[in-house]
């Protein structure tokens, strides 16, 4: 396998602005932003430039960061540097690293393509307004050709071999390397032309799937990470509204309550004949509750009944209550500190305590997404995405 394309970033590098002692309200230099070309060289640090970032992190998807600079500004910078700036505009091709300080060390956070650019020019300047997806965002637009069978092997070894299997192709080289590989549990899988990504996700998705990433390592290698279950409970982590939260949103949804769910399956043979499977589970208590509701999902290729099973019975646990969502704005000056005392994954314990309405919400909830965001004046904003869905 080629060398990374991140081959050129030493950790070195990335420590590169003053130590502070702790968050404050004001947070300038806490971020830096740096620019690689798809060989892995280093274009610049551009956090001088960078405007209205905001960077969202997912679990079990791909993150987003985006961020605007002025016309006028960039073209200042690249003429300092001695840059052409159409290799620092240019977008599919270049790569951005961002690191935030995390215990007194500047830990990258993002690493991703820089994949649009929008320019708006009025009264002789005006900004462009870059978005970015983290890698692995290319297997979106890659597929397993012809036809792949798995059985009984162990879902995060499918995972990894499909990862292989989408840079095996001409000019399809990510230098994405398996890194974190934790046990899951043995599938069976059939797939025919399917989409990479997909496969992934939906490995992820079905009843004990595992949790996945794509994340830069302390090598500045882009890594797949398998994980049996991101994260920890940590029963200290707890956000209070209104204590140490700003405000917080409450989603209470029961339009995807799924108490009995059928599931089916089309089985394409080698010989081209088709084979049709089906399995049902359901929830007699959800029923007395909410009434019936029913589900019917379909998937293609699952060769194997009691994987078929399975997927109708992931849908139960999830779908047979009402799926809350908490969205949570964070004072990033107190504690609990995003990175020191709880990330993506992490199951924390929340509650509103000043309406009797909202007690019923109080309880564990697990970490789905994590956006950061700075004003005009470098102040930090974090918010929280939470749900009862584990």
């Amino acid at each position: 396998m080629a060398s990374h394309i991140f081959r050129n970033i030493k950790m070195s590098e990335l420590l590169t602005i003053p130590l502070q002692t702790g968050l404050t309200q004001n947070l300038a230099g806490l971020y830096t932003y740096k620019l690689f070309n798809r060989a892995g060289t280093k274009l610049g640090e551009i956090q001088g430039m960078v405007k209205a970032p905001h960077l969202t992190l997912k679990r079990n998807d791909i993150s987003e960061f985006s961020f605007n600079v002025d016309i006028q500004q960039i073209h200042i910078w690249a003429a300092q540097q001695q840059i052409d700036i159409t290799t620092i505009v240019d977008t599919g091709k270049n790569y951005i690293v961002v690191t935030r300080l995390v215990n007194n060390d500047q830990v990258p956070i993002f690493a991703g393509v820089i994949a649009s650019a929008a320019h708006k020019l009025e009264d002789l300047g005006g900004d462009i307004a870059f978005k970015c997806f983290g890698f692995g965002w290319e297997l979106k637009y890659r597929f397993a050709e012809g036809i792949l069978r798995y059985d009984q092997v162990d879902a995060g070894a499918i995972a990894n071999d499909l990862v292989a299997r989408s840079q095996s192709m001409p000019n399809a080289e990510e230098n994405i390397i398996a890194g974190i590989t934790q046990p899951t549990q043995k599938r069976d899988r059939g797939y025919q032309d399917k989409n990479i990504y997909d496969a992934i996700k939906q490995l992820s998705e079905v009843i004990g799937g595992f949790d996945y990433e794509f994340k830069m390592n302390t090598q500045s290698e882009k890594q797949f990470n398998v994980y049996t279950s991101l994260g920890q409970t940590r029963p200290q982590v707890v956000f209070t509204y209104p204590s140490n939260i700003k405000s917080i949103g409450v989603d209470e949804d029961t339009t995807q309550i799924a108490n009995r769910v059928i599931a089916s399956s089309t089985v394409d043979s080698e010989d081209g004949s088709q084979e049709d499977l089906t399995a049902e589970s359901e929830d007699l208590q959800s029923q007395q509750l909410y009434g019936l509701r029913q589900a019917f999902v379909s998937f293609q290729n699952i060769t194997n009944l009691s994987t078929l099973q399975n997927h109708a019975d992931s849908y139960i646990p999830t779908y047979k209550k009402p799926i809350v969502v908490l969205s949570i704005s964070i004072q990033s000056n107190l504690s609990p500190r995003v990175f020191e005392h709880y990330n993506l994954g992490d199951t924390i314990y929340c509650q509103i305590t000043n309406y009797d309405l909202y007690t019923k919400y109080k309880g564990y909830y697990r970490i789905d997404q994590i956006d950061f965001s700075l004003d005009e004046n470098e102040t930090e904003t974090i918010d929280l995405k939470v749900s009862n869905v584990g």
